[in-house]
């Protein structure tokens, strides 16, 4: 997938989120887009992302950045023990991580947000995967 396409569909989910919905897309996009291409150019879009984030919810600013960055580390740091290109890895890691932003930014209904973020982010990591040539990193080594 070309990169403009990725950083079009991460700014129509920044305003998606800020304006129409509580659910956190831009999470879900990153987690996403990460976990199927691997490439550290994420790490940027997220705090650029979540710096437009804030300021167009008039928000703290840095507040998002601070969270999205943090949780493509913890996502970074699992890649090496686990393997994170399965739908059970993205269902418990976005469900988490949609738990832990929805608490910290106050919402209401948690849980059923963070379950709605779950399954968005299993649909649109499975188009992804469709769509990306996949690579089989389980038979590097040989």
């Amino acid at each position: 997938m070309k990169k403009w396409i990725a950083w079009l569909i991460l700014l129509i989910s920044v305003f998606a989120q800020s304006s129409v919905t509580t659910i956190p897309l831009v999470l879900n996009v990153l987690l996403v887009y990460y976990i199927v291409k691997k490439e550290s150019w994420v790490v940027g879009a997220a705090f650029f992302s979540g710096f437009l984030l804030d300021i167009i919810t008039l928000g703290h600013l840095g507040k998002s950045s601070v969270f999205l960055i943090i949780f493509l580390f913890i996502v970074m740091l699992y890649e090496k023990k686990f393997e994170i290109q399965t739908v059970t890895f993205v269902f418990f890691s976005s469900f988490s991580s949609s738990i832990i932003f929805l608490f910290v930014y106050g919402y209401q209904n948690i849980f059923i947000n963070a379950f709605v973020s779950s399954i968005i982010s299993i649909f649109f990591f499975l188009m992804l995967i469709r769509i990306v040539p996949h690579r089989l990193e389980k038979n590097s080594d040989i």
